[in-house]
Parts: C-alpha cells; sequence; structure tokens
C-alpha cells in the first residue's frame, strides 16, 4: 500500500475591493454587499459569498459600465472567490477579463495591474500552467519594482509557488522569506498574512524534509489564525493539518494525535467530503502507529459519510487496503469490487489483483493487473503510475513462472523510472532490483550482481548507509550470493543488514526477524550447525511474539528448524515442529494450498529417513494430490 499525503499551500489573495461612494441608492447596495462579503470570505464562507459577488458585480455594470475601475475590482473579487472554491475556469475568465480592463484605463505600471498578474500566477499554478504562472509572477514582480508592499508580498507567493512545482527551492525559499519580512514590516508580524507566509515557508521546509524549521512555522501560522478566524475557518483546518503531518513524520504521533481530533471535530457539521478527509487522516496516523484496530472504524465511518458522493470509491480502496494489510482478504476483495463497481481505476484494478495473487487465483490477478496496465497506458502513458502498473504485472509473470515475460515489463519500468525521476532514484533502484531478481532465476548471475551493486550505491547515497533501503539492498546482494554458493560474501551482507535493521526498529523487529532467518539458512550452508540454530530460534521466537503463534511466517520458521534438526538426525525435535507448521498451513492457508502440500512432503521425507513408510506414503500421496489439483 502506497499511502498519499499532501500539504495544504496557504496563498493569501489581495484584499477585497470595498470601496464605494455615499450616494444612494445603488452605490449604499454596492457598499453593503461590499462589506457583506468580506464578512463571509474571511469566515471562509466562500460558497455563500459567490452570488453575492455576482450581484455587487452586476450593480457596477449598470451604475458605470465596464470599463471602469471599480468594475475591474469586481471581476478580480469574483475571480478570487471562485479561486477559493476551485472553480478555476471561472476564476480565471474573470481574473483575465479584470486584467484587461486595468491594462486599458490605467497606467501600465500601476499597482493593480501588478496585483491581478500575481492573483493570476497563483491560479495558473494552481491549474498547472507553469509557464503562464511564472510568466506572470515574473511581470507582476517587475511593475511592483522594489516597492515593499503587500501586495508585492502576494505576487511574490505566487511565484514562489511556480517555483516549487519547478524544484527550484531556493529560489522559491528566497522569495517566501520576502514576502514574510514585507508583511511583517508592513501589517504586523501577528497579521493574518504574516501568518499566510509562515505557513508557506514552513511547507518548502517540509517538502524539503527539514522538520526542525517546518515546525515553528507551522505552529506560528497556527497560532495567528487561531486569534485571527473563527475555529471554523479553512485556514485554521489547513494549519492543524499542516503541523500535525510535521508531528506524524517526526514520529512524534502523541503531539499530532490531539491535532487531528480537532480537524475532525472542525469538520464534524461541514460537508461529507472534508469530515471523510479528516478522518482518514486520523486513520492513516493511527494505521503508522500500528493502531489498525482503531483506525477501521474511523475509515469506515469516513465510507459511511460519503455514501453517494464521489469520493466513495476512493474510501473504499482506503478500507480495503486496511483489511489486505491484515490479510482479511475476503473483505479487502469486498470492498474493491464495490469500489470497482463506482469506478473502474488503475488503482483498484492493481488492489484487486493483488489480493487475486494472495488467494493464489493467478489467472484471475492477471486479468486485473493487464486492465490496470491497459487504463493507466491511455491516461497516463510515460508516468511513473504506469511503471508502478508494470513492475506488479512482472512480479505476476514471475510467479507463474514466466520469468521472460517479466523481464521486458521490469526493463520497461526502469525505462520509465529513470526518464521521470533520473537514473539515481530510489525507484530506479527498485526497478534495478526486480530486474535482478528475474536474472538470478535465470542463472545470468553477473548481470544481476551488476544491477544490485548499482541499486545499492544509488541507495546509499540517496537514503544514506544505514537506511532501510540500502538494508534491503544488502539483502537482495546477500540473497545472490547464497545462490551461488558465495556464503562468506552473503553471511557478512547479511549481518550488515541485520545490525541496520536493529537500529531502525529494534532487536525484535518483524525485519529482523526475516533476516534472522535467511542467515540461518546460509549457516545451514556452511555446516555452522549452531550459529544457524541460535538465528533460527531467535527468529521464531520474534515472529510468535509479533505476528503470534499460527501465522504463516511462523510456521515458515518453524519448518526451516525442523529441517535443520531432521538433516542432523534428531527427529525426536524435528517431528513435533513439521507437525505444528502443518497444523498452521491447514488453518491459515487451507489444506489445499502449495504451502500445505511442501509441508506434508517434508515430514514424509524425515519419515522415509527413518524407515517409517506406513506415515511416509499417505502424506506422500496427499500432498501429490493437492499438487496436481493446484498446478
Amino acid at each position: 500500500m502506497a499511502l498519499r499525503y499532501r500539504v495544504a499551500l496557504v496563498l493569501i489573495g489581495l484584499s477585497l475591493s470595498a470601496a464605494a461612494s455615499e450616494a444612494p441608492p445603488i452605490d449604499q447596495s454596492i457598499k453593503a454587499l461590499d462589506q457583506q462579503i468580506l464578512i463571509l470570505t474571511n469566515g471562509g464562507r466562500y460558497d455563500e459569498a459567490l452570488p453575492l459577488a455576482h450581484q455587487v458585480l452586476d450593480l457596477r455594470r449598470q451604475r458605470d459600465g465596464t470599463d471602469y475601475p471599480d468594475y475591474a475590482a469586481g471581476l478580480a473579487n469574483l475571480g478570487l472567490i471562485c479561486k477559493s472554491l476551485g472553480r478555476y475556469g471561472e476564476a480565471e475568465a474573470a481574473l483575465e477579463q479584470s486584467l484587461a480592463i486595468r491594462r486599458n484605463i490605467l497606467r501600465p505600471n500601476h499597482p493593480d495591474i501588478a496585483s491581478t498578474l500575481g492573483n493570476l500566477a497563483e491560479l495558473y499554478g494552481e491549474e498547472g500552467k507553469i509557464q503562464a504562472a511564472e510568466k506572470a509572477g515574473r511581470e507582476s514582480l517587475t511593475l511592483f519594482g522594489a516597492a515593499e508592499r503587500p501586495e508585492a508580498a502576494a505576487a511574490m507567493d505566487a511565484l514562489a509557488a511556480v517555483y516549487l512545482r519547478q524544484d527550484k527551492t531556493d529560489d522559491a525559499e528566497t522569495l517566501y522569506e520576502k514576502a514574510l519580512h514585507i508583511r511583517e514590516q508592513t501589517l504586523g508580524p501577528a497579521s493574518p498574512q504574516a501568518g499566510n507566509s509562515a505557513e508557506n515557508l514552513g511547507r518548502l521546509y517540509f517538502q524539503l524534509r527539514r522538520f526542525d524549521l517546518a515546525e515553528p512555522l507551522f505552529a506560528r501560522g497556527l497560532a495567528i489564525y487561531r486569534k485571527s478566524y473563527p475555529a471554523v475557518h479553512p485556514k485554521v483546518a489547513i494549519a492543524l493539518n499542516n503541523l500535525a503531518l510535521t508531528y506524524k513524520d517526526e514520529r512524534r504521533y502523541g503531539e499530532a494525535e490531539p491535532l487531528y481530533a480537532e480537524i475532525v471535530a472542525l469538520k464534524e457539521k461541514g460537508p461529507p467530503a472534508d469530515l471523510a478527509s479528516a478522518l482518514v487522516d486520523q486513520a492513516v496516523l493511527y494505521r503508522d502507529e500500528g493502531r489498525d484496530a482503531e483506525a477501521e472504524p474511523l475509515l469506515k465511518r469516513a465510507v459511511d459519510v460519503s455514501e453517494g458522493t464521489p469520493g466513495l470509491a476512493a474510501l473504499l480502496i482506503r478500507l480495503g487496503e486496511l483489511h489486505l494489510a491484515q490479510d482479511r482478504l475476503a473483505e479487502a476483495q469486498d470492498s474493491f469490487e464495490r469500489s470497482l463497481s463506482l469506478a473502474e481505476t488503475p488503482s483498484v484494478l492493481g488492489d484487486l489483483g493483488l489480493v487475486a495473487k494472495r488467494r493464489g487465483r493467478l489467472g484471475e490477478a492477471e486479468s486485473y493487473l493487464t486492465r490496470a496496465v491497459a487504463l493507466r497506458e491511455a491516461q497516463a502513458p510515460g508516468s511513473a503510475d504506469l511503471a508502478a502498473c508494470l513492475n506488479d504485472l512482472a512480479s505476476l509473470r514471475q510467479n507463474q513462472g514466466r520469468d521472460p515475460d517479466a523481464e521486458p515489463l521490469y526493463r520497461r519500468a526502469l525505462a520509465i523510472y529513470d526518464a521521470v525521476y533520473g537514473p539515481d532514484s530510489g525507484n530506479a533502484a527498485t526497478a534495478l532490483a526486480n530486474l535482478a531478481t528475474v536474472l538470478i532465476h535465470e542463472r545470468r548471475y553477473d548481470e544481476a550482481e551488476s544491477l544490485l551493486q548499482r541499486s545499492l550505491t544509488i541507495r546509499e547515497i540517496a537514503s544514506g548507509p544505514d537506511s532501510i533501503a540500502v538494508a534491503n539492498s544488502l539483502g537482495n546482494l546477500a540473497a545472490l550470493y547464497a545462490s551461488q554458493a558465495r556464503y562468506a560474501e552473503s553471511e557478512a551482507l547479511w549481518l550488515r543488514n541485520i545490525a541496520i535493521l536493529e537500529k531502525a526498529g529494534g532487536p525484535d523487529s518483524l525485519p529482523v526477524a526475516g533476516s534472522l532467518n535467511n542467515l540461518a539458512v546460509v549457516y545451514q550452508n556452511q555446516l555452522h550447525d549452531q550459529q544457524a540454530l541460535a538465528a533460527f530460534k531467535r527468529s521464531l521466537a520474534i515472529r510468535e511474539t509479533v505476528l503470534g503463534p499460527d501465522h504463516l511466517e511462523t510456521a515458515a520458521t518453524l519448518n526451516n528448524l525442523a529441517t535443520l534438526y531432521s538433516n542432523k538426525g534428531y527427529y525426536g525435535d524435528a517431528e513435533p515442529l513439521f507437525k505444528r507448521s502443518i497444523a498452521i498451513y491447514a488453518k491459515a492457508a487451507g489444506e489445499t494450498s502449495p504451502l500445505y502440500a511442501a509441508a506434508l512432503e517434508r515430514l514424509a521425507r524425515m519419515y522415509q529417513r527413518q524407515h517409517r513408510d506406513d506415515l511416509a506414503n499417505p502424506l506422500l500421496y496427499k500432498a501429490k494430490m493437492i499438487t496436481a489439483k493446484s498446478s
């Protein structure tokens, strides 16, 4: 599962104009409507302000015509309200018309022209029109020149946002810092506009993973908003979310939790989509803490409040992914199939493919994953999302024993990642490792080793020598060396892998258990039986504690330990372990699964070595029948 996070960017639009004369009756109506619009927008009630903005614009047209400063101001106000509501087409039309009028009737370097260009730069940026946004933002700043005025700060925010989308973080940082300085000097350090600048600069540092710099800025922005706006204002919730995300990414879950709870409370009486989003954010926090039992009712409530809304399909995917992580495959499939009935997306097709794969329904999995690839091809050719779908389909091909079919898919995914992220990205490192697994199966060891070494180098540079990503690369190389009987090299890499995992997650974490199991096999192949026995036992103890005594991974370690005893002739120690693993496989995977059949066969082979054919033959026959039916 890939969970998807976002940080809301707070950019302030230029002040809404409330200019009006005192002459009755139309001027008084305009003035009263302007005041109502200001009150509503300051409270974040843009949907209520929108019809009033249309009304006041009509009155100004009646009074002055269209080539008049107040009419241009009314268009700008309307555009900003539409932008706040996400109605970008209407916002763009209104702001561009306002700009055209102002260019026609005002001097070329008038501040109102610069302000409108700043607003358009912000809008174009949110629409993804990067070139247009940068052009408008640059012209706006050129017109403002060296003047330190709030409107110039807003234009700086807009251009900085464009630079962020272009990964020009140094340029964005310079503009955000200058905008904050201007607002502090002209409006005061506790002004709402200074709060906007603090949030913007905090978001930049959050993207750079500089949490030490982001946190105090987000905290400052939140404090300002709490004093400046009512509790239900959208900016308060945005600031709460920004600070909560920072705490969560710093693993300061106790500090993040009350902030997420506050957001949920604020959204209780709002639109269902907003409440559902807040519930999902809180559920994600619980999942990150390993508190899936507490996350589930939040996700179920998010689904309930979203019935009949466009967001329901995505929420059903969230719930299904929770069940998938808990091995509740039937429930996961139900959620995914319901989501699919609402909207066919590559994501839900991929999830259904994964469920089918884990249930051993490889033909069904292939159908879903092939559809996911085709849909991604149509929607986003050459995208990283397409590469991910290709990777999933290639992995399935491997499970089907179709390595020649998997290799071109992995190579295509790698080429896409190289094009999108560059050849030294983490995604490229993962794709290299995936491709290497195919080459290993085909005994093309030299090619595989070269790819895995490159993957390791990328991860060491990008993530640091003690990162989880590096540990994974070390494990991949260690497995390759073991398959070539290069046991001493494999052992050294597994030991380094385990040291990193212990440092990251503690000595009793599940990744440590998996690596200990692999290290034990290497020891076993070197005839270092006591070291192998100790590693298997420690792996088993971790898995029994963390996963429980009846988990499939616990059964796998029991099998390995039993095999070690059996190979040494300690049949009395091996037999109860084999039988216990068989019981687990029967319960967790079913008596028709290949895992169950393989466990029966291992016990039967031990009985054969003891010349106990009366016990071995029925087990071998049963295993053979299961294998025949599943092939």
